[in-house]
Formats: structure tokens, sequence, C-alpha cells
């Protein structure tokens, strides 16, 4: 669990104004660039790969897609939009099962251009409640 100062406000949701907030815990950048780098960066396993996903799955990501972010000012949008693309990122080096290029998977030591030679899009779709617009989340595999 993140500590105190790891945090934008305790986890709750609110109506304001017709409109869900969450005001939810986002991982301080700090943390989340260290992780990143630590689980994610140039060396993976699946292990902490895995891991990864497990730390970044704790801040809410389906929460925070489905709300209003009116309320937050620009240094939690910006966390926010960090933590986004770290989950990103994550996903996509889970499914990838090779090393290529600048990122060496120690599961999967070489490449496999049968199956990776091709671009690969990770697509998730998501109504929003109101039925009226879609969020799309996506992440591009090269």
């Amino acid at each position: 669990m993140p500590s105190q100062d790891q945090t934008v406000s305790s986890s709750a949701m609110l109506e304001c104004l017709n409109q869900t907030v969450f005001s939810g815990e986002l991982p301080d950048i700090s943390s989340l660039k260290q992780t990143m780098m630590d689980r994610t960066g140039i060396v993976r396993t699946k292990e902490l790969l895995i891991l990864q996903n497990e730390w970044l799955a704790q801040f809410g990501l389906d929460e925070w897609l489905e709300v209003s972010l009116d309320h937050l000012d620009t240094h939690e949008l910006n966390r926010l939009f960090m933590y986004i693309t770290a989950s990103l990122i994550t996903k996509a080096a889970m499914e990838r099962t090779e090393s290529r290029g600048g990122h060496y998977r120690e599961d999967f030591p070489h490449e496999d251009n049968a199956n990776w030679m091709k671009k690969q899009i990770i697509h998730q779709r998501k109504n929003v409640k109101d039925g009226k617009h879609e969020f799309n989340q996506t992440a591009l595999a090269t």
C-alpha cells in the first residue's frame, strides 16, 4: 500500500455536479519511474513484469478511466497520465514473448520473427456509463 506522501488523497467516490469524481491514490512520480526502470526496463522477466502489473493495479486504473478529471490540477493530471502510460507499457511488455531491439527478456532471450515481425495493437474498449462515449485504451507493440 502506498505511503501517505504517495497519494493524491484517500480513496473515495464522490458525486459532483452529476459527474463521478474518483479521488483515489496515484503513485508518486519518483516511485513510478523507479519501479518502471527496475521492473520493465531494458532487461525484463515475466516475474518482474507481473510484479509491476500488480503494483500498478492497486491504484485503480479502471476507476480513473471512468470518471471526470476536472478536479485534478496539472501535477495530478501528469501523474495520472504517467500512470496510464506505465500500465500500457507493462501490459505490452507482458505480451511480448521475445527479445528485440533494446529490450531483453531473460525468459525469452531470442527474437521470434515468425510471431513478432509485424505490428500488433493491443486494444481494449470500454463504454462510458451513459453509453454515448467510448474510451479506447491502446498500446502498439512493434
